[in-house]
């Protein structure tokens, strides 16, 4: 499992003490890979990152472009966001981080008995701005060279979430995951939510999001209009 990046410690009085505090053991900055294996130069604390080009191919830390993220933690494999500016061919076009839409699977099974909302959403390439859609649009451009991503659930969205990042975040490696959405400094909103596969259970048109600027989750009607970052593998 991946860790949660916190390598600091508190006591009564104060944070970001040095770890461990002996009057206060057994905090999330004593244990896990954040302590043990706390090597920033292949993602921050104890995450571990690889960038992967546009076929798959590994890069090196230091690449100034790539498509894809191999978590070596998890084997999980993500998709990495783009944005409009520097978005110059369709597939780009296609993971543009302000793309939106709605949570739809059409298997009822699979949606717990409410498939969402079709094309709902507000992006450009896809053929429909809906969840399957995407899934389906991003498997035909066989992005970094792969057929089979797909949503993620909660818990793996929740594996990337770095909670050492200060609020508003983002609460992810940027080193690795650039483009995420800043909140909205209009209106204070906390923009950047992302969809999991996931139906909230007992509440059939909800889906559950998890949000890269606080790294909170919420159950989110399915009729909303949010952003997707897919995965593969695990």
């Amino acid at each position: 499992m991946s860790d949660t990046g916190v390598t600091t410690c508190a006591d009564q009085l104060n944070q970001d003490l040095p770890c461990p505090v002996a009057t206060h053991v057994g905090q999330d900055g004593d244990k896990g890979r954040d302590f043990t294996v706390n090597d920033n130069s292949d993602g921050s604390a104890g995450f571990d990152f690889t960038k992967l080009d546009s076929n798959g191919q590994v890069l090196g830390a230091s690449a100034p472009s790539w498509d894809c993220v191999l978590d070596d933690v998890t084997g999980l494999i993500w998709e990495v966001k783009t944005k409009a500016i520097e978005a110059t061919t369709d597939n780009e076009m296609l993971r543009l981080n302000t793309n939106t839409f709605t949570w739809y699977n059409s298997s009822r099974s699979t949606a717990s008995g409410d498939v969402g909302v079709a094309n709902g959403g507000s992006c450009v390439v896809a053929s429909s701005c809906d969840t399957e859609a995407y899934v389906t649009a991003v498997n035909t451009a066989k992005l970094c060279g792969f057929t089979d991503w797909r949503l993620p659930s909660r818990a793996e969205l929740l594996s990337i979430v770095d909670f050492s990042q200060n609020e508003p975040g983002p609460m992810l490696d940027a080193d690795y995951f650039p483009n995420v959405l800043n909140p909205d400094q209009i209106n204070g909103l906390h923009t950047d939510w992302y969809w999991s596969s996931q139906t909230a259970a007992g509440y059939a048109r909800y889906g559950w999001t998890v949000n890269f600027n606080f790294g909170g989750t919420a159950q989110t009607n399915k009729n909303s209009v949010q952003h997707v970052r897919l995965v593969r593998g695990g």
